[in-house]
């Protein structure tokens, strides 16, 4: 439980970083990947530990943006590896 809230509080830190949070937005809306933007990220500030944010955290911001009704998963290319589900779904009915 600590593990989770730590971790969400680190993801919500970045989010409210204006200035990468803006600058993740407009490489997205250029069609880069999110894989693109955040190697960019590590090569272009590489001492700046505010403008750096994982592939996942990326993925976090657009799956976000989409539930209140954003556009930017618009321009992902579709191709990422969908997720399988961690949770087993098999419903036993005698």
């Amino acid at each position: 439980m600590v593990r989770k809230r730590n971790h969400q509080s680190k993801h919500h830190y970045k989010r409210y970083n204006n200035r990468l949070y803006q600058y993740v937005c407009h490489r997205i809306r250029q069609d880069w990947s999110p894989e693109q933007i955040s190697n960019y990220l590590k090569k272009e500030y590489p001492d700046d530990l505010e403008m750096s944010v994982s592939t996942e955290g990326i993925y976090r911001w657009l799956y976000e943006d989409t539930i209140v009704g954003g556009e930017l998963h618009k321009h992902l290319r579709g191709c990422h590896k969908k997720r399988e589900n961690s949770v087993d779904t098999d419903i036993c009915v005698d």
